[in-house]
């Protein structure tokens, strides 16, 4: 099982509804509800939820083409509203940096 993020369930489109299965790295499990927000082929993967003004996220995966043939990855969650201040953001940070280190296994492994 990957780390973090181990299954996300829904449609592939605009606005399309999805459910998030987290399991952080103190082993608690949630169930995030999200909506698919931008997908650009090969460039952009991004969705969203929450309550705007209380707490809302935005979690994005880009692809970066470099000169070398290679891509780099940029994955980051932008958090806003007034219940951010209340959030521990860097058990986050954990479950993503384990969710990054398992991706780039199995890519490099393929």
């Amino acid at each position: 099982m990957e780390p973090y993020h181990v299954q996300v369930d829904g449609e592939f489109a605009i606005d399309a509804p999805l459910t998030v299965h987290v399991e952080k790295p103190n082993g608690e499990a949630v169930t995030v509800h999200a909506h698919l927000m931008r997908i650009e082929s090969n460039r952009e993967l991004t969705w969203g939820g929450g309550i705007r003004g209380i707490f809302y996220g935005e979690h994005v995966f880009l692809l970066e083409a470099l000169a070398d043939g290679s891509t780099k990855l940029i994955h980051k969650e932008d958090f806003t509203g007034i219940a951010v201040r209340f959030v521990t953001l860097e058990a986050i940070d954990e479950g993503y940096a384990l969710m990054n280190a398992a991706l780039k296994t199995y890519v490099e492994a393929a």
